[in-house]
């Protein structure tokens, strides 16, 4: 097996801003696995700064699988640690063994649906406003705020505005805080929106502060979902003891933020026993790894909106199958059609 890996940055519409950082760009490296005439395609797509990985270890990584692909392919424990990396694999694997058409994991058929939520990025109260005015006129019936860079008053006015003008009954509201509250904040702010039918509450503390996480879940306030909490667990031990530690009420799932896919099946097998639900959402890949997200996701059993898009958030990015559709990502293209990544 010959492994090539190649470098791209991906550009941003418009400066993405979270509670915790900006972006304007970010680095993917594509993973081609090529064996007997047919390559596989993954994208490695890790976060620098949130995943555990940094550039110079997995440039290492990258090394250690081009003097060894047979090995790796051997011993999928390899880059157990490497999250992103392992996604990249994992989906170039898939990709191959199913012929190297772009069809990892499931083989998709023409308005295969999954349905998913409207985010709502950063921004101005107002832009915020519109933005999910926007989304909704679309048709999309569960939107996301992102919520933590503005003073709490503002955003709470802001969920007022929206939940005014479109019922609980109408539009579901999810809301990622990305850590940003401390655990005084989160109890009040928490108290204050729940008369506002929340969906969720994803990630409203830091990420290590599990006493607090594990109290505030068990107030249920506002129903938690943990993200960041889950990265740096990749045994089955370990991810045991978080969630029955914690007891979130959700579980999100980023394969390249959770040790790829066979970590987020891990995951799954552990939070469904014990009645912690779950959804994936994209990590900012391009329409290569959109496109393994959703196809793992159509494999499973969803009940609730998924966190996925078609990498419209880039001016440069690789063809897509999928579009998006009154609030559910479509795929428009025929089995049997090879997907030929062009930019």
């Amino acid at each position: 097996m010959t492994i090539r890996i190649s470098k791209k940055n991906l550009i941003f519409r418009f400066a993405a801003r979270t509670s915790r950082n900006t972006m304007l760009e970010r680095p993917i490296w594509i993973v081609e696995l090529e064996e007997k005439g047919v390559v596989g395609i993954g994208e490695c797509a890790p976060i620098f700064g949130l995943s555990l990985e940094t550039e110079e270890n997995l440039l290492k990584a990258f090394q250690s699988l081009i003097n060894n692909p047979i090995d790796w392919k051997n011993d999928l424990d390899f880059c157990r640690s490497h999250s992103a990396l392992s996604m990249a694999l994992e989906t170039a694997l898939a990709d191959l063994n199913s012929g190297g058409l772009g069809h990892p994991f499931f083989n998709a058929v023409e308005h295969s649906a999954i349905p998913i939520n409207g985010l709502v990025w950063m921004d101005e109260i107002d832009a915020m406003y519109n933005q999910a005015k926007e989304k909704i006129a679309s048709g999309f019936s569960t939107i996301k705020l992102k919520v933590g860079a503005h003073s709490f008053s503002e955003e709470r006015e802001l969920i007022e505005s929206l939940r005014r003008e479109f019922p609980p009954d109408k539009i579901t509201i999810r809301l990622d805080a990305n850590g940003a509250w401390s655990a005084s904040q989160a109890i009040s702010n928490l108290r204050e929106l729940q008369p506002l039918h929340i969906h969720s509450i994803e990630q409203p503390l830091n990420a290590a502060e599990l006493e607090t996480l594990r109290d505030l879940c068990a107030m249920n306030l506002i129903p938690v979902a943990l993200d960041e909490s889950l990265i740096g667990n990749f045994s089955m031990g370990q991810k045991a003891e978080l969630l029955q530690f914690v007891q979130p009420q959700y579980i999100i799932l980023k394969p390249s933020l959770h040790g790829g896919f066979s970590g987020c099946n891990e995951w799954i097998d552990i939070a469904e026993p014990l009645g912690i639900q779950w959804w994936a959402t994209s990590a900012l890949e391009s329409s290569i790894g959109l496109n393994a997200i959703a196809r793992w996701v159509l494999s499973k059993k969803i009940s609730v909106p998924q966190g996925l898009g078609t990498g419209s958030l880039f001016t440069n990015n690789f063809k897509s199958p999928w579009s998006v559709e009154n609030g559910q990502l479509i795929y428009g293209q025929s089995a049997d059609m090879p997907i030929i990544w062009e930019e």
